[in-house]
């Protein structure tokens, strides 16, 4: 969140993928997207919208989480938004991943990602750099 706060412009709409209380997103972002669903009164520094790869049009500002696992599959919603980033010249600006070694001891090799016993989420923040061509 603090990188957030110093690398994003305020009033920016941030895409996030379905559902975003299951996307493990920055706090900051959660918080204010769902203040925003609860219609609480609250001064958001950031708008949002829940995006996929069909959609018309996609945010300058796009939020990944979790990328690693769908790069291991076949096929999924999460890799055609991939493609579609990819393809629409969205570039990576930053890529959080935990340090699963502080987690670990050294008699201890067991693989906490698939445990969900500690974070293991990867957060990944694309952004447009140029207008690409919006005809699909």
């Amino acid at each position: 969140s603090t990188w957030i706060l110093e690398n994003i412009e305020s009033g920016t709409l941030i895409g996030l993928e379905n559902t975003p209380i299951y996307q493990r997103i920055p706090d900051i972002f959660l918080k204010e997207y769902y203040l925003n669903q609860y219609n609480q009164e609250t001064n958001n520094l950031f708008s949002y919208q829940i995006i996929s790869a069909k959609d018309k049009d996609l945010p300058k500002t796009i939020i990944i989480t979790n990328s690693t696992v769908a790069k291991h599959q076949l096929s999924s919603p999460q890799i055609d938004l991939l493609h579609r980033l990819q393809r629409e010249n969205y570039q990576l600006l930053a890529k959080f991943k935990p340090q699963l070694s502080n987690y670990q001891s050294r008699d201890n090799n067991f693989d906490f990602i698939w445990t969900n016993l500690v974070p293991t989420t990867t957060i990944e923040i694309y952004q447009q750099t140029i207008n690409a061509n919006k005809n699909h």
